[in-house]
């Protein structure tokens, strides 16, 4: 009778050690990130939306990585946590929808999270009903109050096209 010899688990902390390794080539790197997430993808992928599979955040993080080779230059902790990170946010990670952004700063990995990001976490929460943006040119009838009772009242003047950019507004509706 033969038994079958399960295969073993990818031991973490030596992956984490690979991919901090300055002296591997770039491609075995990108290589190991993806085995790191793949063995960890239970707990770091667990709050992931359902519209994001693991598999994507994966191939969406190393595309990341592909474009911003100074990210694996960074200790390999700050990396796998600002994925992580972004992954409980349910945000993607660059690319067309700029929810959030990896950026390496020294030998950390930050992320940056991008406009649409927080707009979609605001509509996420149920607490916004509204969300308008919108840019102010200079000779624009612009009026905001703060206080008791805020409001921001916009008339843009469309007679003269070229016009400079005095500042943008953001404006949000509460439930």
């Amino acid at each position: 009778m033969t038994t079958a010899i399960a295969p073993a688990k990818p031991n973490v902390t030596e992956l984490m050690n690979k991919v901090g390794d300055a002296s591997l080539s770039f491609g075995a790197r990108l290589s190991t990130v993806g085995e790191v997430m793949r063995a960890s993808s239970k707990q770091m992928m667990a709050a992931l939306p359902k519209h994001v599979t693991p598999d994507r955040m994966i191939r969406v993080a190393m595309n990341c990585i592909r474009k911003t080779p100074k990210l694996l230059d960074c200790k390999p902790v700050s990396l796998f946590s600002a994925i992580t990170e972004a992954a409980t946010y349910g945000w993607e990670l660059g690319g067309v929808l700029g929810h959030a952004y990896l950026v390496p700063f020294k030998d950390d990995c930050t992320l940056i999270p991008g406009y649409k990001g927080l707009i979609d976490l605001c509509r996420r929460s149920g607490q916004v009903s509204t969300i308008s943006m919108e840019v102010v040119h200079q000779g624009d009838e612009f009026e905001y109050a703060l206080g008791d009772d805020p409001h921001i009242k916009h008339k843009p003047n469309d007679r003269d096209p070229g016009r400079d950019l005095v500042e943008d507004q953001r404006l949000g509706g509460v439930r």
